[in-house]
């Protein structure tokens, strides 16, 4: 492929604009649709400028392996060997455009039949010296003209219009864009859904933790309560016990203490009984 290389496209890749049944990239799609079989790799490059040489050049040979395109490559005339002669085929077994388009320079027509004659009875000198006659100059061939009649020969009429390949093309990129704006919304709107449920997770977690730790305090605090009231209950009892422990030393002491009484005075009775009887 060099830059001089000419595309066309082939009944598939006329189909595949409009059935689209390939899966083709942005670029690639463009430039399937931008070929028309008269612009050559260098124009086709400033129509897709934004896409950098090498990577078009892959492009155009994917095409090319897909059938999708076909590639000539054009070449200069060779000069014919003699008049009449057409010019040989190149070896590379490619069609040659200005083997067609523009062919090697015809000879002269012949002088028509009412043209003057050289007069035999001139002197070669006087005739050198006398000026050219005019002669009837060769028609003149349309390059373009010829190549547009061979692409119709060759492949079933016109390309597409540029234009309507160019509005096709504008559509595309638009669309890409459009594909690529929504994928960036879903993109986004999936990536708020995972914050939303992160922090959802994360609020939930937060509120069991707190649940958890009233849970704990209230319980501690029960725990609390509880160890108070058997403490006191302990003290009451102790207290209740202690009570009762000197109300009965208070009331032994008291019995001893009376019955001492009662002792001295039955002691006392005794000896004064004692004493009447003696």
């Amino acid at each position: 492929m060099d830059n001089r290389s000419i595309f066309s496209k082939t009944g598939k890749g006329s189909l595949e604009i409009t059935k689209k049944t390939i899966k083709l990239s942005s670029e690639e799609r463009q430039a399937l649709i931008l070929v028309d079989g008269k612009s050559n790799f260098d124009e086709l490059q400033e129509k897709l400028s934004r896409v950098p040489a090498v990577k078009l050049r892959a492009v155009f040979e994917k095409l090319a392996g897909l059938e999708l395109i076909r590639e000539f490559v054009t070449k200069a005339a060779p000069a014919a060997s003699s008049a009449g002669s057409a010019p040989e085929p190149d070896g590379d077994d490619e069609l040659d455009f200005t083997s067609f388009a523009a062919p090697a320079s015809k000879p002269a027509a012949p002088a028509s039949s009412g043209a003057a004659k050289p007069d035999l009875t001139v002197s070669p000198s006087r005739r050198a010296a006398e000026p050219p006659r005019a002669t009837t100059p060769a028609p003149q061939i349309d390059a373009a003209e010829e190549a547009r009649k061979f692409q119709e020969m060759m492949f079933g009429g016109p390309q597409a219009d540029p234009q309507a390949e160019a509005a096709e093309a504008e559509a595309l990129r638009k669309a890409e864009v459009a594909r690529k704006v929504a994928e960036d919304q879903a993109r986004r709107k999936v990536e708020a859904e995972r914050i939303a449920r992160e922090q959802a997770a994360r609020k939930a977690a937060e509120d069991e933790a707190q649940r958890k730790a009233a849970d704990e305090e209230a319980r501690r605090h029960a725990e609390s309560e509880r160890a108070t009231r058997e403490a006191a209950a302990r003290q009451a009892a102790d207290d209740e016990a202690r009570r009762k422990a000197e109300a009965e030393r208070v009331a032994g002491e008291e019995a001893a203490r009376k019955a001492e009484i009662e002792r001295l005075e039955r002691e006392a009775r005794e000896r004064e009984e004692a004493a009447r009887r003696a």
